[in-house]
C-alpha cells in the first residue's frame, strides 16, 4: 500500500565497548558486525558497558495487543550495533554496500505495515525500525518481520525473526462513500481548463483517515499483469501535466469526521487537454475503510477545438451599430458574429454576465441567455443603462457538440453625460421614495425648492417653477401628456430649450437612478437638494454630481422621514467667466469667490 508517511530516522549512540553475551568467562570486544534488537528475549542479558539491555537475537515478539478495526497504531524496533563496523545486508563484500534487508509477511489479514526502516547502522548506533497495525477484520492477526544482515553474531544464513501478533475488535468503523464514482470532464476545448468535485463521505461510525489520495502514473495491464500501463492516456503531441488537483487533495491522516459531524469533504480536480483527443486516467482515494480501502476513480476528458465567441454593440437607442453612450441610453448587445468550429456545427446556447457596472447601478440583462441583450433596471420596467460609469459584460457560447468558447470575449463602454452639468441620486433600500430637487437661485436671490419644508438656503417662497423635481420637471405630466410647463432657466421659453433642466425618471421604488441634466447650462446658482418624500426608516443617499462628462463630486448621508439635504451649490459662470464651481455646503470651508 502506498504510504506518505514522514518520518524521521533516530539515532541511539551505542558505547562499542565491552559485550556481554551471557559467557561466564569475560567480556568479548566485537571485530565484526553485530545485530541485537530490543524486542528479542535471547540471549537475556546481552548489555552495552552502561549496562543497558539492547536485546538479542532469537525469541522476538511484538505483540500490538487488542486493537479497534481500522484505527491504527504505531511500535518501534531498536536495531542496535555496537561493533565497530557498519552492519548492512547479507551477502555484502568490500566492493559491494548492500542495504540492509528488511521484509514483512502476513498470513491473514494484511494489517501491519512498514513505516520507516534503515538501510544501514553504522558502527557504534542505533537505527528505529516503525511498524503500524491496523486490523480490518475482527480477529487475531500475525505476521512476521524478516531482518536480514551481514551480521556476525547469528549463524551464517540466519535472519532474525520477529513475530508480530495483534487482535482487532469491532467498536466501530468507518464507512466512505465516493461521489461520482466517475469523472467525464466532457468535450473540453484545447487549452481549456475545466474542473470536476468528486464527494468523499463517512457514514460511519468512526473516523475516516486517509492513507493517501494521488494520480496514478501506472498500473498493471489487465491483458498482461507483468507488464505495465502509463497512465494518463494521452493522444499524440500531448506533453503537460493534463490532469490534477485544485487546491491540496487529503493527505495521510487527514480526517473525515463520522456523523453528526461535518461528515463530507470535497476533492476538485482538473482538465486541461493541451492536444485533441481522448485522455484517461485515474485518481485512488486509500483510507481506513475496512471493506473498501482503496476506490479508484476513472477521470476521462476529450480534447476538441473549441467555438469562437464574438460580441459587439449591436445599437443605441435603436440605432444600429457603437456610438456615444450616455446614462439611460438603450444600448443592445450582439454575439451573433459568433461561430462553430466547423461548418456543419451550431451555436447553441449563450452565456451573458455583467462584469462591472457603477457602483448604485442595479442593471441586469434582459435576456441572459440570448442571441442578443440588452439592460434594465427598476424592477425592469425601465430599459437602459442607469448610472454613468463603467459597463463590462463577458460572453461564453457553446456548440452543439457541448464545447464551450475559451476566448476573451467581452464588450466594454463607458456611459458619460454630453450635458453642462448631470446630478445623479441613487438611495441603498429597494424601497422609500427619495426625491431629487434642483433649484435656479431667482431674481430675487432666493432658492425656492417645492414640496419641502426649508432649510438655511431654500427659503420659502411663492415661485413653483425656479424649482425642477418630479412635480415640474418630468418631460410628460402624470396623465401622460407633455409638460409644458417645465422651469424656463435660458429665458428662451416654453422650458424644452437646451438651458432647461430635466428630469429622466421619478424613481418611487428604490435605488434610484434619479437624474436631472441641463444640456447647456447657463450662468447662475444652482441648489442640488434631496427630500425624504415617503417610507420610513434610515435611507443612505448618494449624490454624484457631473460636469461636462466627468465626475467633480460624490456625496453620501443618512436621511430620516421627511429630511430635506442641503447638498452643495453649483455656480456656473458666464461664457469666457472662468470653470464652473461647486460649494460643499457641509464644509462651511467651501466657498465658491
Amino acid at each position: 500500500m502506498r504510504s506518505a508517511a514522514r518520518l524521521l530516522t533516530t539515532f541511539i549512540p551505542v558505547v562499542p565497548l565491552a559485550l556481554s553475551l551471557g559467557c561466564p568467562d569475560g567480556d568479548v570486544t566485537s571485530i565484526a558486525p553485530t545485530i541485537n534488537v530490543d524486542v528479542c528475549a535471547t540471549p537475556a542479558d546481552v548489555r552495552n558497558s552502561a549496562g543497558d539491555i539492547i536485546g538479542g537475537t532469537d525469541d522476538c515478539v511484538l505483540d500490538f495487543g487488542v486493537q479497534d478495526i481500522s484505527v491504527r497504531v504505531q511500535r518501534e524496533i531498536t536495531v542496535s550495533n555496537i561493533s565497530t563496523i557498519d552492519l548492512r545486508g547479507a551477502g555484502t563484500t568490500a566492493s559491494s554496500f548492500e542495504d540492509l534487508d528488511i521484509q514483512l509477511t502476513t498470513d491473514s489479514d494484511p494489517a501491519f505495515q512498514i513505516e520507516l526502516k534503515p538501510v544501514v547502522v553504522e558502527s557504534g548506533l542505533s537505527k528505529k525500525i516503525l511498524i503500524s497495525f491496523r486490523p480490518t477484520l475482527e480477529s487475531e492477526v500475525t505476521g512476521r518481520l524478516i531482518i536480514s544482515s551481514d551480521a556476525e553474531n547469528v549463524p551464517a544464513g540466519q535472519d532474525v525473526v520477529i513475530e508480530l501478533t495483534g487482535t482487532g475488535v469491532d467498536n466501530g468503523v468507518p464507512d466512505i462513500l465516493v461521489s461520482p464514482l466517475e469523472c467525464d470532464f466532457g468535450r473540453v476545448a484545447e487549452g481549456n481548463v475545466k474542473e470536476c468535485k468528486v464527494d468523499i463521505t463517512n457514514n460511519g461510525g468512526r473516523d475516516l483517515v486517509f492513507d493517501d489520495v494521488f494520480l496514478k502514473t501506472s498500473r498493471p495491464d489487465p491483458n498482461d499483469p507483468t507488464e505495465t500501463e502509463i497512465l494518463p492516456k494521452v493522444p499524440q503531441g500531448s506533453t503537460g501535466e493534463i490532469f490534477g488537483f485544485f487546491g491540496r487533495p487529503p493527505a495521510r491522516d487527514d480526517v473525515v469526521p463520522a456523523p453528526p459531524e461535518d461528515n463530507t469533504v470535497t476533492l476538485t480536480l482538473r482538465f486541461s487537454p493541451d492536444a485533441l483527443g481522448n485522455y484517461y486516467s485515474e485518481v485512488s482515494i486509500l483510507s481506513n475503510d475496512p471493506d473498501t480501502p482503496e476506490i479508484t476513480v476513472p477521470l476521462i476528458g476529450i480534447g476538441v477545438d473549441p467555438p469562437s465567441c464574438a460580441v459587439r454593440i449591436k445599437s443605441i437607442n435603436g440605432i444600429e451599430g457603437a456610438g456615444t453612450i450616455e446614462p439611460l441610453d438603450d444600448v443592445i448587445l450582439t454575439a451573433e458574429d459568433s461561430a462553430a468550429p466547423t461548418a456543419s456545427g451550431t451555436i447553441e446556447e449563450y452565456r451573458w454576465e455583467i462584469l462591472e457596472k457603477p457602483p448604485s447601478s442595479t442593471v441586469v440583462l434582459s435576456d441572459p441567455a440570448g442571441t442578443t441583450t440588452g439592460f434594465t433596471f427598476d424592477n425592469g420596467d425601465d430599459l437602459g443603462v442607469d448610472f454613468s460609469g463603467t459597463y463590462k459584460v463577458r460572453l461564453t457560447v457553446v456548440d452543439d457538440l457541448g464545447t464551450e468558447s475559451i476566448n476573451e470575449c467581452e464588450v466594454e463602454f463607458e456611459a458619460i453625460p454630453k450635458d453642462s452639468f448631470l446630478i445623479e441620486l441613487s438611495w441603498d433600500t429597494s424601497v422609500n421614495d427619495m426625491d431629487l430637487h434642483l433649484t435656479k437661485r431667482d431674481s430675487g436671490g432666493q432658492y425656492c425648492p417645492s414640496s419641502v419644508d426649508p432649510g438655511p438656503l431654500a427659503d420659502s417662497c411663492s415661485s413653483e417653477y425656479e424649482d425642477c423635481y418630479f412635480g415640474s420637471c418630468k418631460a410628460t405630466k402624470f396623465d401622460g401628456t407633455p409638460n409644458e410647463d417645465r422651469p424656463d432657466w435660458d429665458g428662451i421659453g416654453g422650458g424644452s430649450s437646451e438651458g432647461d433642466p430635466s428630469l429622466d425618471i421619478d424613481d418611487l421604488s428604490g435605488y434610484g437612478p434619479e437624474n436631472i441634466n441641463i444640456d447647456q447650462a447657463v450662468e447662475g446658482e444652482y441648489l442640488v437638494g434631496v427630500d425624504y418624500w415617503g417610507g420610513s426608516g434610515t435611507v443612505g443617499a448618494t449624490i454624484r454630481i457631473y460636469i461636462y462628462g466627468q465626475l467633480a463630486a460624490e456625496f453620501y448621508k443618512e436621511l430620516q422621514p421627511s429630511d430635506w439635504w442641503e447638498v452643495g451649490v453649483l455656480h456656473w459662470p458666464a461664457p469666457g467667466n472662468g470653470a464652473p464651481c461647486l460649494q460643499d455646503l457641509s464644509n462651511p470651508a467651501s466657498q465658491c469667490n
